[in-house]
């Protein structure tokens, strides 16, 4: 169990550094060709897609659906380390 556990805080971790960095490089690169961006968006989009298809940009140009991913990958690490 403690295998599953780390196992499954470290993807979390992975995840969460996956997100900052897809982030930091929409800010630096503007090209969605770059390949850079692609390596990161194919992990990161995913995630992203539900959040975007519930909540739009906010004022047609903030995309919350990072911060909201986050927060969802905080909310899981504490339910894992709390209760598993």
């Amino acid at each position: 169990m403690d295998f599953l556990k780390r196992t499954l805080l470290i993807l979390i971790e992975l995840l969460q550094f996956l997100v900052v960095i897809d982030v930091v490089l929409s800010w630096i690169v503007h090209d969605r060709r770059h390949p850079l961006k692609r390596f990161f968006a194919q992990f990161t989009q995913p995630l992203y897609k539900p959040f975007r298809e519930s909540i739009p940009p906010i004022g047609g140009v903030l995309d919350v659906a990072p911060l909201l991913v986050l927060l969802s990958l905080y909310l899981l690490r504490y339910i894992i380390v709390s209760f598993i």
